[in-house]
């Protein structure tokens, strides 16, 4: 790929001479030593855009140098074999397309492979638009082995992930666009009637390449405009889960916060939806009232969820939104599942763990320090957190939908195990757009028959009843480190052993000193080429770990 100007500047102030129009012809040796290189100009023919397997030899500009004492080979080198037309010989890559990314190498390397294959079976050549571009789908790919359809409260969805209220559902543009990628449903973005409605610009942001956060509340669409994108999206994708995400005001007059609640959820229900999400935790924003952390109030969480449920129709499913950032989930579970007891006749039950408030610093007015920003965290940071909300709910009864952080399959089929119904995505698809809902149902799907699960079903609640093994229950019997030292790339990161326990030998190979080495294997963790690894200690091993 081309140098950047950084890179470039960087060579020549090194003294590094860069000229991408003469190539190597030939390497000189004396010995087992350099001792020089033939050189030839080379020219891109008049009207052609710059790609390197069009540059030419320019006849007579031949070139002996001897100021080399060393040559570094780069990918890209011309090849000296020529495709001859031999009979049964196929050639493929840069010998025959010149030098090209590793993804059309790949694509030509199974052109090839089919031209093969119809050569020996003496099926006519095929022809190819292009020999770097392959669409050829081979006999027995199956991307979905084991059906990923399940049930959302009794109705049938393709598979158990789902949208979750967020900026890609924000609009029916956007969830058209979803179920076109595949996704079995999703629940627009949160939305009210006659409510001011505040968004900050450039409210998105990025802790890590993985985890993303957002200081926004709601979806800037009226209430109306959300029923009526309902409204077409079920008449257009009568197969998929469309549900809409809403809540109400919390000001401490009861009789006119709950006409607020139950008048959105009779709108919604009046357009068909086929579930509808309650927020009942704003990690992010607000204004600081009790509507920002209604969920972290057992009592006011239980009564805005009863002025729901009683108004509400019993055949759409209601979720209850929550956070993890309370000091215990058992009161909040507790006091909804009295209230849910109440009206068995109603489907009901709760999305966890959500995003998780965090403080983010960026550049801003102030001009003593950064300016701090609460948002709501998202994508791999917050996994751990929601996995263990959901192990300390699943006792509990509730039906749940899992939310706040998967960024692939196996974190996704972890909620399930977890005992979650479906599990809800969001920073993956603004990180990889909708279509990587192909990626994560084949992965699930894979997972399933790697694991000899003939269904979503049996994967969900997998982990129960017993999801975390106590601290006291860990094993006490210490490991120690070892290296495979045909893998170890020398690079003495493991030294930093907090407990000093590993040196590098002669060969700067680790060596581990079992009187120090607690086991804690923080060096596996870290090895990036995977040399280290854990094993039982010999008797002489124990003896010698003394830590009195």
């Amino acid at each position: 790929m081309p140098l950047t100007k950084k890179e470039l500047a960087g060579l020549i102030e090194c003294g590094a001479a860069v000229n991408g129009r003469v190539r190597v012809s030939q390497i000189l040796k004396s010995g087992k030593k350099v001792a020089g290189v033939e050189t030839l100009k080379v020219e891109l023919p008049k009207g052609k855009k710059f790609q390197p397997s069009l540059m030419r030899d320019c006849p007579g500009t031949e070139q002996l140098r001897k100021d080399f004492d060393a040559v570094i080979m780069a990918i890209g080198a011309r090849p000296s074999l020529k495709p001859n037309g031999l009979q049964g010989v196929h050639y493929a890559g840069d010998s025959v397309n010149g030098p090209t990314t590793v993804v059309e190498a790949a694509a030509a390397g199974k052109n090839a492979a089919v031209e093969i294959d119809a050569w020996l079976s003496g099926e006519p050549k095929p022809e190819f638009g292009k020999r770097t571009k392959s669409h050829v789908v081979l006999p027995g790919r199956d991307l979905v082995p084991v059906s990923l359809e399940t049930d959302f409260f009794g109705r049938r969805i393709p598979s158990p992930f789902l949208l979750s209220a967020a900026p890609p559902s924000d609009g029916y543009d956007q969830m058209k666009k979803a179920y076109e990628a595949g996704w079995a449903g999703g629940v627009m973005k949160t939305a009210f009637d006659n409510i001011p409605i505040h968004i900050p610009a450039e409210y998105m942001f990025a802790f890590t390449q993985n985890t993303y956060a957002n200081c926004d509340n709601v979806s800037g669409h009226p209430l109306g405009r959300v029923c009526r994108e309902i409204e077409r999206l079920i008449q257009e994708y009568p197969d998929r889960l469309t549900m809409a995400s809403t809540g109400g005001p919390v000001t401490g007059d009861d009789e006119n916060d709950r006409k607020g609640w139950q008048s959105n959820t009779k709108k919604l229900e009046g357009c068909g939806v086929m579930g509808i999400e309650y927020s009942l935790s704003c990690p992010q924003g607000g204004d600081g009232t009790k509507g920002d952390i209604v969920s972290q109030d057992a009592e006011l969480t239980a009564k805005i969820i009863g002025w729901v449920m009683e108004a509400g129709d019993a055949n759409v499913p209601k979720l209850f939104k929550l956070t993890a950032a309370v000091t215990a989930i058992y009161p909040i579970i507790t006091a909804i599942r009295a209230v849910l007891a109440k009206h068995p006749g109603k489907k009901a039950g709760v999305t966890l763990a959500n995003t998780f408030p965090t403080l983010a610093f960026r550049k801003g007015k102030k001009k003593t320090w950064e300016e701090g920003v609460v948002v709501g965290m998202s994508g791999e940071g917050v996994i751990p957190i929601s996995n263990l909300t959901l192990a300390n709910v699943s006792k509990l009864g509730v039906t749940v939908s899992g939310n706040g952080g998967p960024m692939d399959y196996k974190s996704a089929a972890h909620f399930l195990a977890l005992g979650a119904e479906t599990v809800q995505f969001c920073t993956i698809v603004m990180k990889h757009g909708y279509g990587v809902a192909g990626d994560l149902h084949s992965g699930l799907s894979h997972l399933l028959q790697e694991r000899g699960l003939k269904s979503v079903r049996e994967l969900i609640g997998r982990a129960l009843p017993d999801p975390v093994t106590g601290f006291m229950e860990l094993s006490a019997l210490k490991k120690i480190s070892a290296v495979n030292a045909d893998l170890c790339e020398h690079c003495g990161n493991c030294t930093r052993c907090p407990y000093l326990a590993i040196t590098l030998d002669e060969d700067k190979v680790p060596v581990t000193d079992a009187s120090k080495c607690i086991g804690c294997s923080i060096c596996v963790q870290k090895c990036f080429s995977g040399a280290l690894y854990m094993r039982e200690r010999t008797k002489a091993e124990l003896q010698q770990l003394c830590e009195a």
